[in-house]
């Protein structure tokens, strides 16, 4: 019976999700947004405190026919829970922005926003 009770301890520890830090609480401009212009900004909200390692933003152009990659400057390295970038103006087009932080702990967290820039 106690063998039978470590089992099933195992199995149910085994199945239940981890726990893990939650991604971008919010964004501006908001996950899957069309815009009528390029933003001056582009701020991420944690959910949680963190500290912003790397933040890339990989533009589309409307048509579909190139792809640049920007890597954006990141302002403070101190933790926190919101990170205002400047926004890059490519002009009309997809933003991918892919963020990577690190928690109070040490764990890494990290996501994606995009949104899209529609053609004047």
């Amino acid at each position: 019976m106690r063998r039978l009770f470590w089992v099933v301890a195992l199995l149910t520890s085994l199945a239940t999700p981890s726990v893990s830090h939650s991604p971008v609480n919010s964004s501006n401009p908001a996950d899957g947004a069309t815009l009528q212009v390029v933003p001056k900004t582009l701020t991420l909200m944690l959910a949680e405190p963190g500290r912003f390692m790397k933040v890339e933003v990989t533009y589309t152009t409307s048509d579909g026919s190139a792809n640049h990659i920007i890597g954006l400057e990141i302002p403070s390295r101190k933790m926190t829970e919101m990170m205002e970038f400047p926004a890059p103006d490519m002009g009309a087009g997809t933003y991918l922005v892919e963020w990577r932080a690190l928690g109070g702990d040490g764990h890494a967290m990290n996501g994606t926003v995009t949104y899209t820039v529609s053609p004047e």
